[in-house]
């Protein structure tokens, strides 16, 4: 059974004849290097980005909203670019025209996808992280999803196990707050003025059933001492 593509709106189709059009000039005005002419475009596959946090369960669909499109053309050489639409609500936009090395990772992975399927049902996505410079060909079906990166890298295939894993590797740590960044010895007084607490709310029990008044004005005598 072969990898199944999704169908693109009709105006995203409409987006990448126009950038198509006049992709000749244009590649020669950012040094794309594609030739003018007989140009011819791919099936555009569905981008999607990949918002999971570090340390979260297993895998869930929404963790990959979908961006936008990415259509690949070829010309009369096998030479080539990328042309990216996105999306935003109802609307869509030409994001960028690119080429490169990671596209060519791209193109060379797109040959394993076949082998990889094993005549299992899967649909072609795309999944591209830049915060952390990951980019993966997403064989999707749900569990038993597989991503085969094509940016710098593990080349290897990755289960959604795996994937989860390696995302998680490389998002960064959150961020230490000046409230969470205690000294120890802050830490020492905090603990200190809890006994303390717990020390006078026993007296007040006390003082309820008849047995003496506590003074009270020792509490903050010692918790400014400990400020001083």
């Amino acid at each position: 059974m072969p990898v199944e593509r999704i169908d693109a709106p009709r105006e995203i189709d409409n987006m990448v004849d126009h950038a198509i059009a006049g992709l000749g000039n244009l590649s020669g005005a950012i040094g794309l290097g594609i030739a003018e002419g007989d140009l011819s475009a791919f099936e555009a596959i569905p981008l999607h980005g990949f918002r999971k946090q570090r340390g979260e369960g297993a895998f869930d669909r929404s963790d990959f909203p979908l961006l936008g499109w990415r259509s690949l053309v070829v010309d009369a050489a096998e030479k080539v670019v990328a042309v990216d639409i996105d999306i935003d609500g109802d609307d869509y936009s030409l994001q960028r025209v690119f080429s490169g090395t990671t596209l060519e990772r791209l193109v060379e992975r797109s040959t394993r996808l076949e082998a990889l399927a094993a005549g299992q049902a899967y649909t072609l996505r795309l999944v591209e992280v830049p915060s952390i410079k990951l980019a993966a060909i997403w064989l999707e079906r749900g569990e038993n999803s597989i991503f085969l990166p094509y940016s710098d890298g593990p080349s290897m295939a990755l289960d959604c196990e795996e994937f989860y894993e390696l995302t998680a590797a490389r998002m960064p740590a959150p961020p230490t707050t000046a409230a969470s960044a205690k000294t120890e010895h802050e830490i020492a007084l905090d603990d200190e003025y809890d006994a303390a607490d717990e020390d006078f709310d026993r007296l007040d029990l006390l003082a309820e059933d008849g047995d003496f008044e506590p003074d009270k004005s020792k509490k903050a005598d010692k918790k400014q001492e400990g400020s001083a």
